[in-house]
């Protein structure tokens, strides 16, 4: 029940069994279970961060053995089985744990709880939240930040399976005679990673960082192949210098509308949004980098119907949705993008952010003639 109420929080692992850490007890939760799923013999293997912390006899094992019959420490009521193991009172590194079946018809399971990759993780989304990386240079399934010559990964609702996959990295630098010899036809180095060599899930966020190569960097490829049946890989393409002259062409955008050049804004949500010249811009300051995340729509109602494409005519206006990325940028705190305008004449114009199952979350409507 104090689990199901929240107070042990998200577990830290999940297989057959959920696990939860807290007040320095490990606790396993299965529900439904049946009784042969607690009949095996349960391994735990303390990995601490000191090895002179161990018992001397464990020592040349490198890990403390506090391996338990379930009933020992649990029970198995009305479908449920709950156990609780006390652990050590040393910094732990790593924990491993599960149990080898041994009933037919009940798999063996396992699940590795990296004590020491989960604080680095956690304090990597501490700095991302803090703003120390600034905004993502790519949105995808995970948000990918770049800082100080590193990589972060952020998924900020991580299910299990997000990380499954193997993530591809390959750089390919502004001169190729930067990389290895042995990589100079590919024409980019490769730094393929798993993402459990590189990151943690920490409850439902997931977070991993790469360094990256000291020599000047052009291009950046990164993502990951689902291995699952119904899931979907991703990828993103990072472009740095195109980069470099968003970042250039935002703040210059942003000067002249601080200037008075734009006049006012022709409407206000979370986003002030300008009309000059067929163009449209929206502009958010201070901006935080989930104010981009959710896509854009953009919806032109034009004066004569007639202008719209055939299958568009019977809704009555042109769909310019777009990703913040593919028309904006940010310069510093501050989130600006720009999109050109049909050229026919226009009668209303409706836009806004959505997340798709979940609709609007801000939209503004506003005549074109102002």
């Amino acid at each position: 029940d104090s689990i199901l109420a929240g107070d042990y929080g998200a577990p830290v692992a999940q297989s057959r069994f959920d696990l939860y850490l807290r007040d320095n007890a490990l606790t396993y939760l299965k529900a439904p279970c049946a009784e042969a799923d607690a009949d095996a013999r349960f391994f735990l293997h303390i990995t601490p961060e000191d090895p002179t912390d161990l018992p001397t006899a464990r020592r040349e094992f490198g890990f403390a053995n506090l391996d338990f019959q379930f009933a020992e420490h649990g029970a198995y009521a009305d479908g449920i089985c709950v156990a609780e193991r006390e652990l050590p009172d040393y910094p732990i590194a790593l924990i491993r744990t599960g149990y080898n079946a041994t009933a037919p018809d009940v798999d063996s399971w396992r699940a590795d709880i990296n004590l020491a990759a989960r604080a680095a993780a956690q304090a990597l989304y501490d700095s991302i939240a803090a703003g120390d990386y600034g905004p993502p240079v790519a949105q995808s399934d995970f948000d990918v930040y770049l800082s100080n010559d590193a990589l972060a990964y952020l998924n900020a609702h991580c299910a299990l399976g997000d990380t499954d996959a193997r993530f591809f990295l390959h750089i390919i630098p502004v001169d190729t005679a930067d990389l290895p010899a042995d990589r100079r036809e590919a024409g980019f180095e490769n730094l393929d990673f798993r993402f459990r060599d590189h990151g943690a899930r920490i409850y439902d966020k997931c977070v991993a960082t790469r360094e990256l190569p000291d020599y000047s960097i052009a291009r950046i490829r990164t993502g990951h192949n689902a291995t699952a049946p119904g899931g979907d890989g991703w990828r993103t393409d990072i472009n740095l210098a195109t980069r470099a002259a968003a970042q250039s062409t935002a703040q210059a955008l942003y000067a002249s509308i601080a200037a008075g050049d734009y006049g006012a804004p022709v409407a206000q949500s979370r986003f002030d949004l300008y009309l000059r010249d067929n163009t449209l811009t929206y502009l958010k300051t201070p901006c935080a980098p989930g104010d981009t995340h959710a896509r854009f729509f953009l919806h032109i109602t034009p004066a004569d119907p007639a202008d719209l494409p055939a299958d568009r005519r019977e809704r009555g206006f042109a769909n310019l949705d777009f990703k913040f990325a593919d028309h904006g940028a940010y310069a510093g705190d501050i989130c600006v993008a720009s999109l050109a305008l049909p050229d026919y004449p226009i009668d209303r114009i409706r836009t806004g952010q959505f997340v798709s199952g979940e609709g609007s979350l801000w939209s503004a409507e506003f005549p074109a003639a102002q």
